[in-house]
């Protein structure tokens, strides 16, 4: 009948997604489980990171990973997609508005003006 508080470190959690619920033993015995939450976590020492913030023209990407990228408005549809070598992507065309840039399993939100 007291409340209790708890806190928990994971000190190796796995990239990508973690599962993590809490076992409630009674004085008698009985036990119930908590609801499962799930945490999404990236490893990367270097985070996406997008700027200028608002950009008119040209997004600078700095990232570890390479390849491809999307570009989605915030109802989640894809406005842009495509490779980039010179870590920078031409969003002139867009017009003004928050998006999202995903590379692959990191997004940053950045504003076309």
């Amino acid at each position: 009948g007291t409340p209790q508080y708890y806190s928990l470190l994971d000190k190796q959690p796995a990239n990508g997604i973690n599962y993590y619920r809490l076992k409630q033993v009674d004085t008698n015995g009985k036990f119930v489980y908590s609801k499962t939450i799930s945490i999404v976590l990236s490893k990367s020492n270097n985070p996406l990171k997008a700027y200028p913030n608002p950009v008119s023209n040209v997004l600078i990407i700095e990232t570890e990973a390479t390849g491809n990228y999307e570009v989605f408005n915030l109802l989640g549809q894809q406005i842009l997609r495509g490779s980039f070598s010179a870590k920078q992507i031409d969003v002139s065309a867009l017009p003004e508005g928050s998006y999202i840039l995903k590379v692959g399993e990191e997004q940053v939100k950045f504003i076309k003006n």
